[in-house]
Formats: structure tokens, C-alpha cells, sequence
């Protein structure tokens, strides 16, 4: 924008005696000072744009941060993982010697899985959280990528716009050049053959009007152009304001009927829960939060004792081609429905599916030991 202004500078030294041919003394200060307010809006433009650039920054390293954090929070689940495989093996190990043990070792033991089903669930609820913040952050990432778009659609529309105030500059320049030029050539004529040249002034002048008059039409041209330009510009910030708006509350609609349907769930209001979030899979079948809403949907059926519905939904989950973590452990809740439902041998079939499908991991050594504590 310095640039600009010495730019400008130059340009009224230089054009200040052609525009003292066109204009009086009291309209040329007017003129100059119009196009020095057009300079200052130009530089306050410029400073909005680097306040934007300055919170786009602050935003990419919160985005950072959370990054951080999200990678935090997945190595905690892989430590409570661990422990929960160790405390499953130390469980196999107690069951085994429970027949060999009295009663209060008996009652310990169901202590101890009591624990490790409060501790299951516990982890199922970080995992949600964590789910939930990965979703936050795509979201985020999202209005990032769209604040950049529109600020570059803003910063291109404002370099159009300079650019042709600058032609405009430098055609009325050049016009005022030719218009000087051939002022001065006239004077010198008509100096030297005043008496004789009477009606070639007259002709003179008469073109000399007929060139104020367009030249006067170019300014009213430009100027219809620039409030035309403008009002297109309105037009166009007003439906980019009302598409993100309409965009916006209908993500708002969206995870508020989601957290709304989980809430009911967490606070075992089961009835409710599976009304809420069978409103929401048919509302919004589409959503990134769908494979979730049907595993909430199966441990609603699950805690409300109807293990068959139970089982539908997170057989539903657990046959989806997602990298969703929700497939695994769908997979197990699905043995749990089967074990209820008295079909030992479906329960065996899905704990082996689970080993062959995720060799090497903490599920399928979990599922080895089930299916051993099964036979």
C-alpha cells in the first residue's frame, strides 16, 4: 500500500497541470482529495486483510493443538486396551480357580468383572468423546478451507477493482495529455493569424466542446460502472451470507439432535433414547455420525433387554466397510446379544471372524480368550 500512495503522489504531480487545464482551482483540490480517500479505503482494506491473515494463523495453531491432544488421547486408549486384555486374562485366571476357592473368593471375582465392565464402558465413552472431537476438528478444518476461499474471492475482487481505476487513471491522463497538446498548437495559430483565422476559432472551439462533452460521458460511464459493479458485489455477499448461514444451522441441527439423542442414552433413559435416535438415522441418513447412532441404537435395545433388535443394529455396524473403531466393538457386543439369545455357536463364529479379520491386535487376542472361556 506504500507503494500505492507514492504511486498516487507522482501521478497528481504529474497530472496536476493537465487537470489545471480542465478544471478551476477550487474543483482540482476536490478531485485530489476524492482519489486520496480512495488511497486511505484501499490501505484500510489492506490492514482488514492482514488482521484475517493474523486469525488464520491463530486458528491453524489451535488446530495444531488439537491435533496434539487427539493423539494424546488415542494413546491413552491403547493403554486401557492393554490393561483391559491383562484384566480379561487375570479374570480367566480367577475363573479357573473359583471352583477350587469359597464363597468370598467367588464374590471377588465378580467384583473384579463388575469393575471391568464399568471400566469398558468408561472407555466406550472416551471413545465417543475422542469420535467426536476428530468430527470438530473436520468441521473446523472445513470453515478454515471456506474462510480462505472467500477472503481470496474478496482480495481478488479488490485487485479487479484497482486495476481498473488505475486504466481509468491513465486513459484520462493520456486524454489530457492530447487535449493540452492540441490547446497549445491552437494558440500558437491563432496568435500568429488571429485576424485572419476567425472561423477556424470558432471550428476550434466547437470541437474543443464536443470533446468536454465526451469526456464528460466517460466519467458518467465509469461511474455507472463502478455503481453497477458495486451493487453486483452486494448481491453476491448477500446469498454467500445466507448459503453458510443455511449451511451452519443445519450442521447446528444436526449434532444438537445427535448429542441430544447420546444424552438420553448416558443417562439411561433408554425408552427415549431409542425413539431419539431412531429419529435422527431417518433425519439425517447421510450424516458422518450415522455408524455411531446405530451402535448407540443397539446398546439402547442391549440395556433395555431386548437382545434380538440388539443384535440387528450392531450386526449393522459391525458389517460396515468403515475404519470406524465402532466395528469392532460392535462385533463383540454382537457375541454378548448371541450369548444371551443361548446361541453359543453364532457367538464362537463372530469371536472367530473378529481374529481373522484383525490379526496381530489387542481384538483379536481378546477375542482368542473368549472364545477360549466359550469351549
Amino acid at each position: 500500500m506504500k507503494s500505492l500512495a507514492l504511486l498516487f503522489s507522482g501521478w497528481v504531480v504529474i497530472v496536476s497541470p493537465a487537470f489545471a487545464g480542465l478544471f478551476t482551482d477550487e474543483e482540482l483540490p476536490k478531485k485530489i482529495q476524492q482519489l486520496e480517500a480512495k488511497v486511505l479505503k484501499l490501505e484500510v482494506v489492506s490492514r482488514k486483510l492482514e488482521e484475517a491473515n493474523r486469525r488464520l494463523e491463530e486458528t491453524d495453531r489451535k488446530l495444531e493443538e488439537t491435533d496434539r491432544k487427539l493423539g494424546e488421547t488415542n494413546r491413552v486408549l491403547e493403554e486401557t486396551d492393554r490393561k483391559l486384555g491383562e484384566a480379561y486374562r487375570k479374570l480367566e485366571e480367577a475363573k479357573k480357580l473359583s471352583d477350587e476357592t469359597n464363597k468370598q473368593q467367588a464374590r471377588a471375582v465378580l467384583d473384579l468383572q463388575a469393575q471391568i465392565e464399568a471400566q469398558i464402558a468408561d472407555t466406550r465413552v472416551l471413545r465417543g468423546h475422542n469420535e467426536e472431537l476428530v468430527h470438530d476438528l473436520q468441521e473446523a478444518k472445513q470453515r478454515q478451507k471456506d474462510f480462505y476461499v472467500d477472503l481470496d474471492a474478496r482480495l481478488r475482487i479488490f485487485e479487479t477493482a484497482a486495476v481498473i481505476e488505475a486504466q481509468a487513471k491513465e486513459e484520462a491522463r493520456k486524454l489530457l495529455d492530447e487535449t493540452n497538446k492540441q490547446q497549445a498548437r491552437a494558440i500558437l495559430n491563432l496568435q500568429a493569424q488571429i485576424e485572419a483565422q476567425i472561423a477556424d476559432i470558432r471550428v476550434f472551439r466547437e470541437h474543443n466542446e464536443e470533446l468536454a462533452h465526451d469526456l464528460q460521458e466517460a466519467k458518467q460511464q465509469q461511474k455507472d460502472f463502478y455503481v453497477d459493479l458495486d451493487a453486483r458485489l452486494r448481491n453476491v455477499e448477500t446469498a454467500a451470507a445466507i448459503e453458510a448461514q443455511t449451511q451452519k444451522d443445519a450442521i447446528n441441527a444436526e449434532n444438537l439432535a445427535y448429542k441430544r439423542a447420546h444424552s438420553l442414552l448416558a443417562a439411561k433413559n433408554y425408552t427415549k433414547a431409542i425413539s431419539a435416535i431412531q429419529e435422527f438415522i431417518k433425519q439425517y441418513p447421510q450424516s458422518v455420525r450415522v455408524l455411531n447412532a446405530h451402535y448407540d441404537l443397539g446398546e439402547a435395545y442391549f440395556q433395555s433387554r431386548d437382545y434380538k433388535k440388539s443384535l440387528v443394529s450392531f450386526q449393522r455396524v459391525a458389517g460396515s466397510s468403515s475404519q470406524n473403531p465402532k466395528v469392532v466393538e460392535a462385533m463383540f457386543r454382537s457375541v454378548d446379544c448371541q450369548i444371551e439369545l443361548k446361541d453359543r455357536d453364532a457367538a464362537k463364529g463372530t469371536l472367530k471372524k473378529i481374529v481373522s479379520n484383525y490379526p496381530g491386535t489387542v481384538a483379536a487376542e481378546k477375542a482368542r480368550k473368549r472364545l477360549a472361556s466359550l469351549k
